[in-house]
Order: C-alpha cells, then structure tokens, then sequence
C-alpha cells in the first residue's frame, strides 16, 4: 500500500487482493528507497576543527544527462514518502513559496558563520550548480545574501541551499522594488532554501572547505549530488542512486495516472477505498472494539 513508510510499486500481477500492487520491501528495486522517515533533527554535529580544503572542481553531469534526470523525477515529492531517506531535515524550506531547485551540490562547509568562502565557490561555480552550505545549523549570523544570491545568478547556478541562516530575505523575495526589478530583467530570482533566517552578518575572514563530503540536514552529501528542492524541502539524491531514479519515479507516476484518484475523491470516494487499504489492515489483524464504552 502506498504509505509514508512502505511504497508498492505496480507490478502488473494481482497479489492478495491488493489489485496491480506489491509491497516494495519484496522489491529489491525500490527497497533502499521505502525506508521508514530517518529522524530528523536541528544538527546534532558541533563545528569541528579540521584541515580545510578548497577542491576547485568536479566531475558533472552532460546537460543531456542532467534534462533527463530532471525530467524523470517529477515525482519526487509526491504525497507517498517518495525516497524519504534523502529527504534532509525540512526545517530547510524555500524562503519563497514558488521556489525551486534541480541540480548538482557544490559543497560549502563553514564551521563559523561568515561570507568569504560561500563566496569564492560561487566564483568556481558552474552552469547549474546548486551551492550547498553547511553552516552546522547556525541561526543568529547570515552566510548569504541578496548580493551574493545576485551573483550566483551571474554564474547561472540553480539555487543555495543552507544548513543555517540567510540574510536579505526582503530582498532575496524580490519583495523590494530593486529586488523586483531584477527579477524581471532576469525572469527570476535564484532560488534560496535555508533553515533559519537573521539580521545580522558574518564577515569575510574565517576558513572553510570547499567541493568535499558534507553534512546537510542529517544527509551526508559529497560534491556531485543531485538536489532537488521542493515546496516542502529539500531532497539530496547520492550520485550511485542517479540510475534508479527514472525508474522508481516513472513507476509512481504511471500508477498515479493509471488510478486517477483525484477525480473519483472528488466524486466522493476516500483515499482508504480508492488506495484498496483493507487487505493490509486485515493482514495487520489490529483489534477491534466496538466502542469505548
């Protein structure tokens, strides 16, 4: 049964009255991607002391690999769970609604808050990268704004996700009149997700690393990844998953297509019937009682 916790997959062969369905922990397809929600939490890491490096680079995808891989993962974040495991922390929202991002991490990893390393990798960046910036879950100093997002744009990034606080979210909402402006001159704003929002500014002086294997919202991320970011949060996709994922989201989709749920819902049926739940609750054999009294 599609649930949170377990994904069925269609497979084209009734089982136990399930209708076209089978559970995806018998899939080994699907199994690593219908885990149970990993718990979440505000990042539990300290900042560490650490050797830090700036690797100026790494291997990208063909823009043809990445349209496909885009196209191919309209489902990710459907209302199933869909590939909970790489769903980081969701207290990282976009700080506009209408906000999105596809594309590849170039990682940031800013054990103190400050702007000058978040802002040189924005100057190695790429076409499409995505700046993903572990500030350790930092909520009272900012480590990106509106400027900065300005120039990713210049750099045609896809969009700064960041474990910890953004500044300028007036601007970066393109709710000032320069702000709109730009938006209109450029046909968008660069998508910002973070997890905290603040007034107040770090400086330009402290160290960081740069294009090496992070934390981010209780994912472990290496340069490369795929991020897509959703309405509701952020998804970090490891790159050994990259094949799996047009498979796994076109068979979600074409069941969703093929059981039409909205229309009958609106026609007055539930999500219990629709879904054909009562064979997994008998299997359950949860008790039941009468009534309370």
């Amino acid at each position: 049964m599609f649930t949170r916790r377990n994904l069925l997959i269609e497979t084209g062969t009734a089982v136990a009255g399930t209708s076209l369905l089978m559970s995806a922990t018998t899939s080994a397809a699907a199994a690593d991607w219908t885990q149970p929600y990993p718990k979440r939490s505000a990042p539990a890491e300290k900042p560490r002391k650490a050797n830090h490096k700036i690797v100026t680079d790494f291997p990208r995808l063909s823009t043809e690999r990445l349209a496909f891989l885009k196209e191919h993962s309209r489902g990710i974040g459907s209302p199933f769970g869909y590939m909970a495991d790489y769903l980081a922390d969701t207290q990282i929202k976009p700080i506009r609604e209408d906000m999105r991002i596809f594309g590849q991490a170039l990682t940031v990893d800013l054990p103190e808050p400050d702007l000058l390393v978040p802002s040189y990798a924005i100057k190695l960046a790429k076409p499409g990268d995505v700046l993903v910036i572990n500030a350790y879950g930092r909520s009272d100093v900012a480590c990106l704004g509106y400027s900065m997002s300005q120039s990713a744009l210049n750099r045609e990034m896809a969009g700064i996700i960041i474990d910890g606080a953004t500044g300028d979210t007036t601007d970066l909402r393109a709710e000032t009149p320069h702000a709109a402006e730009d938006e209109k001159r450029r046909g968008r704003i660069c998508p910002v997700y973070a997890r905290h929002t603040s007034p107040a500014w770090a400086g330009w002086d402290k160290p960081g690393s740069i294009n090496v294997p992070i934390k981010f919202g209780g994912l472990d991320v290496s340069p490369g990844d795929l991020v897509i970011g959703v309405r509701e949060g952020v998804y970090i996709i490891p790159q050994a998953k990259f094949d799996e994922l047009p498979k796994i989201n076109d068979r979600l989709l074409a069941l969703s297509a093929k059981r039409g749920w909205q229309p009958r819902i609106r026609a007055g049926e539930i999500w219990y019937d629709i879904l054909e739940m009562q064979p997994i609750m008998d299997a359950l054999n949860i008790p039941h009682v009468g009534s309370l009294r």
